[in-house]
């Protein structure tokens, strides 16, 4: 999967991933991880039903504005914490604990914008 401006995809000529060169046939809009979790991991899963490490890092880098260095050690430091099966991949029963990381790792990242922008 690769992840794109919604907008600027429409754009593309001949339905070809300005990526990879690869043709595809759908275009879709990746739900929002705390408004609709189920959606977001079908979204983001290739098989969806559940998401691993690699595919998490990927969806994630495309919707948070962070840095990948960040999201990469992030998604690694909390990834055991995440799954609730020994299969080591992140399922729909897993996903509570991801939306409420991402939930606190956005107010963390706003209190420091917010505090080196007040300095």
């Amino acid at each position: 999967l690769h992840y794109f401006h919604h907008a600027c995809l429409a754009r593309v000529e001949g339905a070809h991933c300005p990526q990879c060169r690869s043709r595809f046939h759908k275009r879709s809009i990746m739900p929002n991880l705390e408004e609709d979790p189920a959606g977001w991991l079908a979204q983001a899963s290739q098989n969806a039903e559940a998401l691993c490490q690699r595919e998490a890092k990927a969806a994630l880098k495309a919707m948070l504005p962070l840095s990948p260095d960040v999201l990469e050690s992030f998604v690694e430091d909390g990834w055991s914490s995440w799954i609730a099966n020994d299969s080591q991949e992140l399922n729909e029963a897993s996903l509570p604990s991801l939306v409420s990381a991402v939930a606190e790792l956005k107010l963390e990242t706003a209190e420091i914008s917010m505090t080196s922008v007040s300095s």
